[in-house]
């Protein structure tokens, strides 16, 4: 669990494997970087980058139907360095009971690019419909949408070392700070401290005071670049605020950022490719509202950690009980096999939490791939269905059966899943219609 700096960090970035917000390219997939909407949003879309000659194109799917809603290409000699989904200046704060289709007509993905802009790209619309420009003298390495303004603000850093604050109503930027050379990731803003936390293979907060004044905080150094930053909000136990931080080593570290000490190690099986935190909104039922993080895996498997933040107890002031409850392992762990032989594993390389269920994308060769949906959530008592490693079957593919397709689990470990269902897409570039049940309507949470 080494966490030495490295001083080629910088020449790395390029490597960084994120999947919440953006991934690249895993377990035999040609996708460049993808991203599914937030599970919030009940848009059920995937984007996508991949290679066209000297260009990158972005493909927008529903997840539900393999359908290719719409796909654009970028300038020639321009490439997509980051993907964020969000609004685009509008005034769009959540409300109980709003339908689909208004998020879907005002929801956008912004990509960053290696000539400086970041683009509003609205799936709805099939088009860029806003863009950033002058912030950055280089390219940019990540952009985040601000949530808490109402997605009228968002974040930036580049390769120029600058984080960068952007009013999205007015397209300009508001704020520029000079920050640590590398950094190419960023945590979404939160409202309360107001804080941004960016990382190269180190991660630094600001925080913000109401003039305007900002204080850094460094925390400790990682073997590689960090891909992936997510912060916790308040936790129920501690009432401390943590934030995790994942590179591609085995280990994901939580950090509290009152003592700015590291707080706990979670462990994956192998490599982390990229990392997803579900972290459901208050419209959710109480008893659902339970985070759960996700971690793609080297060997191509999902490794579920719940509740990432919890701190254990120290039982009777135990040393020894207490630095064995700073590591722990993921509770549950999803992989795919092949439905011709159930000994093949088939590779995962991306996955979100969406309600109760977790949707993964495998490769079907080259630029296309297929949605699963797996059911993980009792919907009784909000917590895992299943613990343990758990072998799921991957389906034969829409496109050819032409319809979705549902299918059981093969038990591997303790438990045994008998209510799993998974509905497998084609999430290749050929539009497909499947007719998809009553039940698939809402099973989210959110209601209608």
């Amino acid at each position: 669990m080494s966490r030495k700096s490295s001083s080629n960090a910088a020449s790395k970035n390029s490597s960084a494997l994120t999947t919440g917000s953006s991934s690249t390219t895993a377990q035999g997939s040609s996708i460049l970087k993808s991203s599914f909407s937030p599970s919030q949003f009940q848009l059920r879309l995937f984007a996508s980058v991949i290679q066209s000659f000297d260009s990158q194109q972005l493909r927008i799917h529903e997840t539900t139907t393999g359908r290719l809603r719409c796909q654009h290409e970028t300038r020639p000699g321009s490439r997509i360095t980051s993907l964020d989904w969000g609004f685009n200046g509008r005034d769009q704060k959540q409300k109980k009971k709003r339908k689909r289709q208004d998020n879907s007509e005002g929801a956008v993905v912004a990509y960053g690019t290696s000539t400086s802009d970041i683009c509003m790209f609205s799936p709805a619309e099939g088009k860029v419909v806003g863009m950033l420009s002058g912030g950055h003298e280089r390219a940019v390495a990540d952009f985040k949408f601000s949530p808490a303004t109402d997605y009228k603000e968002g974040w930036s850093v580049g390769e120029d070392a600058k984080l960068v604050q952007w009013d999205l109503s007015k397209n300009k930027a508001i704020r520029t700070i000079s920050i640590p050379d590398g950094a190419h990731v960023l945590a979404t803003p939160s409202p309360n401290p107001f804080q941004i936390l960016c990382a190269s293979d180190t991660p630094f907060a600001y925080d913000f005071v109401k003039d305007g004044n900002y204080q850094q905080s460094r925390f400790d150094s990682f073997k590689n670049p960090i891909h992936s930053l997510f912060r916790s909000g308040t936790n129920e136990d501690a009432q401390d605020e943590f934030f995790l931080a994942a590179d591609s080593d085995r280990y994901v570290n939580v950090f509290n950022l009152q003592n700015k000490r590291l707080a706990r190690t979670l462990i994956a099986g192998s490599g982390v490719l990229a990392a997803d935190l579900y972290d459901p909104s208050e419209e959710v039922r109480p008893i659902l509202r339970e985070q759960l993080l996700t971690v793609v895996t080297e060997a191509g498997m999902v490794e579920l950690f719940w509740r990432p933040f919890s701190q254990p107890k120290q039982v009777n002031g135990d040393l020894k009980s207490s630095k064995k409850n700073l590591t722990r392992k993921s509770g549950a762990s999803i992989r795919l096999v092949s439905s011709d032989s159930k000994t093949r594993s088939v590779p995962i390389f991306a996955a979100s939490i969406q309600g109760p269920e977790v949707v993964v994308a495998s490769a079907d060769g080259g630029v296309d791939f297929s949605f699963q949906k797996i059911r993980w959530q009792d919907e009784g008592n909000g917590e895992l269905l299943f613990d343990g490693a758990k072998d799921f079957v991957k389906v034969k593919s829409a496109s050819t059966l032409n319809t979705a397709t549902l299918n059981g689990v093969k038990d591997t470990g303790k438990s045994h899943l008998d209510e799993s269902k998974t509905v497998v897409v084609n999430g290749g570039s050929q539009p497909v219609t499947i007719d998809i049940s009553d039940s698939e309507k809402d099973e989210d949470g959110w209601g209608n």
